[in-house]
């Protein structure tokens, strides 16, 4: 199947923003194992190869984004299923020692995605003709002042 320019442009602004979020993630993932000592010293300016499981790499990503989401007091939006990052740490180091981790890598990340896709990648209304997003680092009065000239420039669609 060919597409136009219209239909990539499209599937490019879809796609661009969940490469660009991996991207963070997975630095993320690295910077986490980076500071446990897990990963080697660079030789060279490059790091040699490291082979880790992926349950593991899924239980530290799912790890960042739990923390992360706990970091932006979104907490309570979360299910309770969901483990704390404290949690996850622990096991993830074998603290306390158990002869087999309390939480799988692979269903934590599943948890995390559908967590994800359900509650925080919200539809839009459908009345709405777009999305919008803000920026959690914009003060608040920044943002209303930003909000409010928005919806004066545009009153004049409203019904």
């Amino acid at each position: 199947m060919r597409l136009n320019s219209d239909q990539r442009r499209d599937v490019e602004a879809l796609l661009i923003p969940i490469i660009q979020d991996a991207h963070r993630q997975a630095d993320a993932v690295g910077a986490f194992l980076d500071a446990l000592g897990v990963l080697p010293p660079k030789k060279n300016g490059k790091r040699p190869r490291v082979y880790l499981s992926a349950d593991l790499l899924h239980k530290v990503a799912a790890l960042v984004y739990i923390h992360q989401w706990k970091q932006a007091r979104w907490r309570p939006c979360l299910p309770a299923e969901l483990p704390p990052s404290r949690a996850i740490l622990e096991d993830t180091l074998g603290v306390p020692p158990r002869r087999k981790p309390r939480y799988s890598g692979h269903q934590l990340a599943r948890s995390v995605l559908h967590t994800h896709l359900s509650r925080m990648a919200w539809t839009r209304l459908p009345a709405a003709q777009s999305d919008v997003a803000v920026a959690s680092r914009v003060p608040s009065d920044q943002t209303l002042s930003a909000v409010a000239d928005f919806l004066w420039e545009f009153r004049h669609l409203a019904k």
